[in-house]
């Protein structure tokens, strides 16, 4: 089976990196697969090429805000995929594109709540969902912002939970290096893209605080996007700019899992994040928002806190830091949950299926 995949971009985040790995599991399972990206190429788009994943940049054409583009009309003609699956922020662009194209079988995975105006984006989605033959969740928190909105999969809509590939993480003292972070150090970090949902800033003015007591602490933050100079200078007001770093995009950033003491995930929302998942599989303990199914991934072992609480994710991370006890338990327990629950072969199976059922009709 031929698929392609529909995103707005491969920058670093948790959906993008999600897509790359399911298509690179589908491609393992002899399907061929594709990802086009409509607002922008992305640091993951080598990636997913070394992953055997073609990657093309189909840009919409004409003024801001359209949602044509001639050239994935042009590329799914050619390459004529049995299915059109698109993401967060692709929706309209890869329906019409499938549309134009004559692809009959479509599918919407829906990552995360809307960061734009809401009654436009609801819109858009009920038009969208009339054409779109199957929608999917990856958190069951998302369904009920969407339901009635869905005329059409609103009732069956299925819920596919986000998988993550097993990996290798860098070596400690080999990530510490790269990242420019002490060995000895207390390294608390992030990975995820820099938009105000992520609620970085928070995190720097929770991690000002735990500087003040532990003054061997660090932070790092590893992506990119809108926030970036904002953080920077708060970061800079703040008189941490000796031991907060923002690394901007790194290929495969799991790896430097490696080099934190507690990974955070301070978002204010969240479908099932990939970065979660992977800090849990690799062992790393976490300070979570309360948010999607982050309780429901964690399961009692990580902290989790109100992420308008600045007050309760300064005292979260250091209990995390502190409680040696419960750093052993998480460790040890951790990975299991991911191995049991979001292993990628389960979640590509599942999706293998819905392609099926949609291609039959």
């Amino acid at each position: 089976m031929r698929i392609e995949m529909i995103l707005p971009t491969l920058q670093t985040g948790g959906m993008e990196t999600f897509t790359v790995q399911l298509s690179a599991k589908l491609l393992e399972r002899g399907h061929r697969v594709g990802i086009s990206t409509t607002d922008e190429y992305g640091s993951l788009a080598p990636l997913a090429n070394r992953l055997g994943v073609e990657t093309r940049f189909c840009p919409v054409s004409g003024r801001r805000g359209s949602f044509y583009s001639p050239e994935l009309v042009d590329h799914l003609r050619t390459v004529r995929p049995d299915v059109v699956h698109s993401h967060t922020g692709a929706w309209t662009k890869g329906l019409l594109a499938a549309v134009l194209s004559g692809v009959s079988a479509r599918i919407h995975t829906i990552h995360g709540l809307h960061e734009s105006s809401a009654s436009t984006a609801r819109i858009l989605e009920g038009v969208a969902d009339l054409f779109t033959d199957r929608v999917t969740f990856v958190s069951e928190a998302l369904r009920p912002h969407f339901l009635r909105w869905l005329p059409r999969n609103g009732s069956r809509a299925e819920v596919i939970p986000n998988g993550v590939l097993g990996f290798t993480p860098l070596e400690r003292s080999a990530a510490r290096r790269q990242l420019g972070v002490p060995n000895d150090a207390k390294v608390i970090g992030t990975i995820g893209r820099l938009a105000a949902v992520k609620n970085h800033r928070v995190l720097i003015r929770a991690f000002a605080d735990i500087k003040k007591n532990i003054r061997d602490a660090y932070l790092v933050i590893i992506g990119d996007g809108a926030e970036h100079d904002t953080l920077t200078a708060d970061i800079a007001n703040l008189g941490i700019g000796d031991s907060a770093i923002l690394t901007g995009n790194l290929t495969d950033a799991r790896q430097y899992l490696a080099a934190f003491d507690t990974f955070c995930l301070p978002s204010f929302s969240e479908g099932t994040s990939i970065a979660l998942l992977e800090s849990l599989l690799s062992g790393t303990p976490v300070v979570a928002s309360d948010v999607g199914d982050s309780a429901d991934v964690l399961g009692g072992l990580g902290l989790l806190i109100d992420p308008h609480d600045q007050h309760q994710l300064t005292a979260a991370l250091r209990e995390s830091l502190h409680n040696d006890s419960w750093r052993s338990v998480f460790k040890k327990k951790a990975p299991t949950v991911v191995q049991e629950r979001f292993s990628m072969d389960a979640c590509a199976s599942r999706y293998e299926r819905l392609y099926a059922g949609v291609v039959r009709g």
